[in-house]
């Protein structure tokens, strides 16, 4: 069931976008799963982390160096972090039209807010 709701959504997706992007990273369609969280304490030092499963899919006929890019986690009132840990799958290669990468990201912060974070954007601004 869960396929067809992926399935569904991102052939939604496709049909909204615009067949001329001024960003091909507005074509991206990336669905996030959280996977893990946990924290890592040494003495008085904390370092707490979140995990997702991600599935990227490429809407427009653009294709993106996944080498130039990189993920960040945000919170739904902004909170950004930067990526500690990416499988390689999503890191290199080239994603093309139609076709979908499958991978996990880390982000970590000193900050246990990060356990908020819902949201996974591709960005170039690593």
């Amino acid at each position: 069931m869960m396929k067809l709701y992926a399935f569904l959504f991102i052939n939604m997706l496709s049909m909204v976008s615009l067949p001329i992007q001024a960003n091909n990273l507005d074509s991206v369609a990336i669905h996030a799963t959280e996977k893990s969280r946990w924290a890592i304490t040494v003495g008085d030092k904390h370092l707490f982390i979140k995990s997702f499963e991600l599935i990227v899919t490429q809407l427009s006929k653009d294709s993106i160096d996944l080498s130039e890019h990189c993920f960040k986690a945000y919170t739904t009132d902004q909170n950004e972090y930067d990526l500690d840990s990416v499988d390689e799958v999503l890191s290199t290669g080239v994603l093309v039209f139609g076709k979908s990468i499958r991978g996990v990201v880390s982000f970590s912060s000193d900050e246990e807010h990060i356990h908020k974070a819902s949201l996974v954007r591709i960005t170039k601004n690593c």
